[in-house]
């Protein structure tokens, strides 16, 4: 049974190369999704910066006497309405987080396709190799066969005659 090796050659360079689309088009998910992490945690880290400075606020108008305990109250309210923003925010956080571990992992299993297709790559392009450099010894030694046939017919129509 003869192995068409250069089709099958050809068959795992279109894996290779469908394999290779496919690690870039992981490698762009992920990078968007880090973009999008990024972003929510940015958002997340104002959330908190807004709540210190809520606090920085109501000390220093405590700290000039200016806050009546109504203001107080308010400021307690408020405090709690930024708490509940500052919980969403980080569910964001933790969400977008399992969102960019999704698209590594994608990308993961995309480059040990990759790293296996182009192993198989190789193994074809080693024994299409192997392959012919067998064809070529068979063709020497057929040469040679031939050629010691000649010789041998070629000694003997002397000898005879």
């Amino acid at each position: 049974m003869a192995i068409a090796w250069m089709l099958l050659t050809d068959v795992r360079e279109r894996h290779q190369r469908s394999a290779m689309q496919e690690v870039a088009r992981g490698k762009r998910e992920l990078e968007a999704r880090e973009a999008q992490a990024a972003e929510v945690r940015r958002e997340w880290q104002q959330q908190l910066e807004a709540k210190a400075q809520h606090w920085k606020d109501t000390v220093g108008a405590l700290s000039d006497g200016a806050c009546s305990v109504a203001q107080m109250r308010q400021a307690g309210a408020w405090s709690k309405a930024l708490d509940l923003q500052i919980a969403q925010a980080g569910m964001a956080v933790v969400e977008a987080q399992a969102v960019v571990a999704q698209a590594q992992s994608v990308l993961d299993a995309s480059r040990a396709q990759l790293r296996q297709a182009s192993a198989e790559l190789e193994k074809a392009r080693q024994m299409q190799q192997r392959a012919k450099a067998e064809e070529r010894q068979h063709q020497e030694r057929r040469q040679d066969e031939v050629t010691e046939e000649a010789s041998v017919q070629a000694w003997s129509s002397t000898h005879r005659a």
